[in-house]
């Protein structure tokens, strides 16, 4: 895919491998075949590619994806947006590569939001057979599901926080 800005200007490209093939590492991720620079010739646009192991549809039955996996998509679209839109032109600090590492996850983390917005889930979502979008009650008891012991989250990350001042000021 080419992402152009308003004037049909080339931004960069991407690339999706969205399905799970025999011999394909697992996971998902996104990675960059050509970062943004300044060259003497211009700008050397960004070439990215994301990588998923979704499951392929078969026969006249499309592929469907989980909402984790809608999840996982967005997240790793996020990456490749980050990639594809800097305005770094030094190859070594282009992209996600200047970045701090407890900041590299924040447009990817950003754009995992969108799957937990009513309005967008209702607008991306079809019942494969009758085209129906996700209904309301489902999308509330997935939203229940994930809230619940989220305190457990923020308490652990909080011991982790606790542990490293700990180690950090009590040796040399």
């Amino acid at each position: 895919y080419r992402l152009e800005d308003a004037q049909g200007e080339l931004v960069g490209q991407f690339y999706l491998d969205l399905y799970a093939r025999e011999g394909k590492r697992g996971g998902a991720w996104m990675d960059d075949c050509r970062n943004r620079r300044d060259t003497a010739n211009g700008v050397q646009t960004p070439l990215v590619y994301l990588v998923c192991n979704f499951g392929r549809g078969s026969g006249d039955t499309p592929a469907t994806f989980r909402h984790g996996e809608v999840t996982t998509l967005f997240h790793e679209m996020g990456h490749g947006l980050h990639q594809l839109l800097t305005r770094i032109g030094e190859l070594g600090v282009a992209g996600i590569n200047g970045v701090e590492w407890d900041a590299v996850e924040l447009p990817s983390q950003f754009m995992e939001n969108f799957c937990w917005e009513w309005e967008r889930v209702q607008a991306m979502t079809a019942h494969v057979q009758t085209g129906e979008p996700l209904p309301r009650n489902l999308f509330d008891r997935m939203l229940a599901a994930r809230n619940f012991q989220s305190g457990m989250f923020t308490v652990r990350q909080l011991e982790f926080a606790l542990f490293d001042m700990q180690l950090h000021s009590s040796f040399d």
